[in-house]
């Protein structure tokens, strides 16, 4: 026990003294690379999402792909727009995202499996009156994604996984109040649904959105986020939904860095992996730092806590760290550790992690490609299982 702690004590002190020495800097996944130190100008979702702004839209062509820039290099042209040039009225923002993957599994000492899966097939829309604003999504899955299904089906649903009404404060509409199915405002937001900070805290962006009311306000030094949870009502019945909060403050240090602290606690009559009443709490730190004007660095570490009914609290720990280096334009080369404990009171040989090799290519305007290479060594309790897995996305998003 008393080394556990050591050990992830030593991953926070390595954290905190990254962020006495960070310095400003020009370079920082994504645009905080180009100085852009929040999300809320390129993204409909103030925190960040899938439905990019018309000025987020612009960046993607004139900084990030490697291919298709506008006629002087870093100008925009049609291609930006929805769709490569399909005009919208003022009030209108409409986009769809498709993924398809190929996924290669061979577990230690068992036979290999190999399928395609589509991971996504969406299409976006938000609408816009003065401050007031509506968006949502509609989609199709043909397996997976049941948290965020509207139809009942075991295969081919249809899916919402965001959709929400809102208001923006102020001349400058720097502060969003908003209601609906939302992204939990938590840890660092990233496509990547199976890293272990996003499935162990229950925050990722596939289909762990969930119903309530969020607050974002945003400075020149800092944003943040926070959210009251109703639930998930795509998911019955009631006594498996979950409520509490989720928050996130984020403090930019200089140019190329910012400082996060994430809270979440929620509380469920009957909670989905354990199946009787409990409260799940996660809170913790993260950082995004610009290494180089080419690399940059992402880190998140947080406690998680479990409380059964008439049990004993479970307390873990999940952690990531990310090296990102763009290359050459839009091409990216990725490292990633991932390390999870899900209970310091397990005995030796107590933790699992998670080792990515990754490229990704953003190659054209709304179009990228990605191949990783993952090696996984998880711990359950009794034994430890290792796979090998390759896999390899298109992504198209209009």
């Amino acid at each position: 026990m008393l080394k556990q702690l050591r050990a992830w004590m030593l991953l926070l002190g390595v954290l905190f003294g990254i962020l006495v020495w960070a310095k400003p800097s020009q370079a920082y996944p994504w645009m905080i690379r180009h100085e852009y130190t929040g999300c809320a100008v390129c993204h409909t979702d103030p925190s960040g999402g899938f439905l990019l702004t018309p000025y987020g839209r612009a960046l993607t062509q004139s900084l990030l792909v490697t291919w298709g820039k506008g006629p002087e290099g870093d100008e925009v042209d049609s291609r930006s727009g929805f769709a490569w040039g399909v005009p919208l009225p003022e009030w209108l923002n409409l986009g769809a995202s498709g993924r398809e993957m190929y996924l290669y599994t061979q577990p230690t000492g068992q036979l290999a499996t190999s399928r395609f899966i589509q991971m996504q097939a969406d299409l976006r829309a938000m609408v816009t009156a003065g401050h007031f604003e509506a968006a949502g999504s509609i989609g199709y899955v043909h397996r997976g994604a049941l948290p965020a299904a509207v139809t009942r089906k075991n295969s081919d649903n249809i899916v919402s996984r965001e959709f929400w009404l809102g208001y923006r404060f102020g001349e400058d509409q720097n502060t969003v109040l908003r209601a609906g199915r939302l992204y939990l405002p938590f840890g660092i937001r990233t496509i990547d649904h199976t890293l272990f900070v996003r499935n162990v805290t229950r925050t990722d962006l596939n289909d762990q959105q969930q119903w309530g009311l969020s607050l974002f306000h945003q400075g020149e030094t800092y944003r943040a986020e926070v959210m009251a949870i109703a639930g998930n009502y795509q998911i019955a019945p009631d006594d498996y939904r979950s409520r509490g909060y989720s928050g996130y403050a984020e403090f930019v240090l200089g140019k190329g860095a910012g400082l996060g602290l994430s809270s979440l606690v929620t509380y469920s009559k009957i909670d989905a992996n354990l199946g009787v009443e409990a409260t799940r709490g996660a809170h913790g730190p993260y950082l995004r730092w610009a290494l180089s004007p080419d690399v940059a660095l992402l880190v998140e570490a947080d406690v998680t806590h479990v409380t059964p009914a008439h049990g004993q609290t479970e307390v873990g720990a999940v952690g990531m760290g990310r090296l990102d280096w763009e290359f050459t334009r839009g091409m990216h080369a990725m490292l990633t550790r991932e390390l999870l404990v899900n209970r310091f009171q397990d005995p030796a040989g107590w933790w699992s992690h998670r080792e990515w090799a990754t490229v990704s290519w953003f190659i054209y305007p709304h179009v990228d490609l990605r191949v990783d290479g993952i090696w996984d060594s998880l711990w359950f309790g009794t034994f430890r299982a290792d796979a090998l897995t390759a896999l390899g996305q298109v992504h198209v998003s209009l």
